[in-house]
């Protein structure tokens, strides 16, 4: 019967389909205000001072980010200004670290990047003012191109348009379950000269308890092997994890602009007033030294409180050539490095952090000997005092030698949004040998408020 009625009832109009609710963007950002004090000073064994730094820094680093439906975009500028107070003038410098917007879509998997970017893949030294692109393609594999501008922060904030660089890379999807990697190829010109064209790659290994990445960068102008490098770590026992780095790399990265080191003269178009672009070649790779370091660390548990971490280094920097007008530099043989800290959580007050640490370094120059010691110590909820303390001795190849003493203690409270921070260490030395031997004093202060803000 209600189905005949039904039926029987007039025809109601069609309702419209409703309309999809636009979702919000969700906007947060955050960021910090860090403006601080330092200070140098030492005496010699003749009395007279040397203020050797008096500085004022101010560092502002800005993040917003807003996401919607797959989208994710994110914005950041971060910069510093320095101003030397010397007694007979001052310097003032602003750098300009980063400055960019950048975002991903995840449904079709494109990121991007414009604006003062730092980025340390791909062929990349560092920071440049351009873009970045990736666009995923097939299953996990991604190719992404770079354009612009390098940047060197002694220059910034100006856009500085006379090196120019373009690259691509494709990466890949994990592979044998545990293995991704990158291939890349980049060129960089300056003054219209080929400053830098290389290839190279990354190879990276996962595991739960292992970690291994691998990196090569081969300019195939200079045709010589810019860089290589090893890094892993790896847990051997329960409590115990190893690390380790080998490095092989020109310091500095072979560039033609290396060529200008030690001229009278800043562009390349000036240096070849002087030198054929054979010649200009030939003082880039004679500025370049080769380096070489290998690292082997522990850490191992030895207590719940109780951790003891050890590294054992290994190094060695080739000289460079005389040339053009510039005087050769000497290199060192190998060199070691050997270092033991133990560290002990609730020591004196619950949660503090107790180090102890000894150090010794041989080197071709200098022999140098350390014990340091300090303590991280919560005093209430906001307050930290850190007591330390740093005896040295250093044995020089020249018969002079130097042992110093470095007691000290730092602070920080922290109350609403800011923190502040306080620094005063002291100096003790005593020259034997050498041109200046005889007793010196000095001290080090830094006195600092963050602004955090959200």
């Amino acid at each position: 019967f209600d189905a005949l009625l039904t039926r029987s009832a007039p025809t109601r109009p069609a309702l419209r389909p409703a309309r999809a609710e636009s979702v919000a963007w969700d906007v947060s950002g955050f960021g910090s205000l860090y403006s601080s004090y330092y200070r140098n000073d030492l005496w010699g064994a003749t009395g007279t001072g040397n203020l050797s730094d008096s500085v004022a820094f101010t560092d502002l680093d800005v993040w917003v980010r807003a996401r919607r439906e797959g989208l994710d975009l994110r914005a950041r500028g971060s910069g510093s200004y320095r101003y030397d107070i010397p007694l007979d003038s001052s310097i003032d410098e602003f750098r300009l670290s980063s400055l960019y917007v950048e975002g991903s879509q995840r449904d079709y998997g494109i990121e991007g990047a414009l604006g003062r970017v730092s980025v340390n893949s791909a062929g990349l030294l560092g920071r440049f003012d351009g873009m970045r692109l990736g666009v995923g393609v097939l299953d996990g594999w991604k190719i992404g191109g770079v354009a612009g501008f390098p940047v060197e922060l002694s220059r910034a904030p100006r856009l500085d348009t006379h090196r120019v660089l373009a690259g691509v890379s494709l990466d890949t999807p994990r592979f044998l379950e545990s293995v991704e990697g990158q291939v890349w190829a980049i060129g960089q010109q300056a003054d219209g000269l080929t400053d830098r064209a290389a290839v190279g790659g990354e190879l990276r290994y996962f595991a739960p308890s292992r970690f291994f990445a691998a990196f090569v960068d081969y300019d195939l102008y200079f045709q010589e092997l810019n860089s290589a490098l090893l890094i892993g770590n790896w847990t051997m026992f329960r409590d115990t994890s190893f690390h380790i780095t080998l490095d092989h790399r020109t310091t500095p990265i072979l560039t033609l602009e290396n060529a200008l080191i030690g001229q009278p003269v800043e562009s390349l178009g000036a240096l070849q007033n002087s030198f054929s672009n054979d010649e200009i070649v030939a003082l880039a790779q004679d500025r370049t030294a080769r380096s070489t370091l290998g690292m082997l660390g522990m850490t191992r548990a030895l207590s719940e409180k109780l951790q003891l971490n050890s590294d054992v280094i290994v190094s060695k920097l080739d000289g460079t050539s005389a040339s053009g007008g510039v005087d050769a530099t000497p290199g060192t043989g190998l060199e070691y490095g050997v270092s033991l800290q133990l560290l002990a959580n609730d020591s004196f007050l619950a949660g503090d952090v107790t180090t102890l640490g000894v150090r010794a370094y041989l080197g071709d120059f200098t022999n140098t000997y350390s014990l340091d010691l300090g303590s991280r110590l919560p005093v209430g909820e906001r307050v930290h005092v850190h007591p330390l303390v740093l005896v040295r001795y250093e044995d020089r190849t020249d018969g002079s030698n130097l042992l110093g003493v470095e007691p000290g203690l730092r602070a920080d409270w922290s109350v609403w949004k800011l923190t502040f921070d306080a620094e005063v260490i002291a100096h003790w030395g005593q020259r034997s040998g050498g041109p200046d031997p005889g007793n010196e004093y000095g001290y080090r202060t830094q006195l600092g408020v963050r602004f955090d803000f959200r």
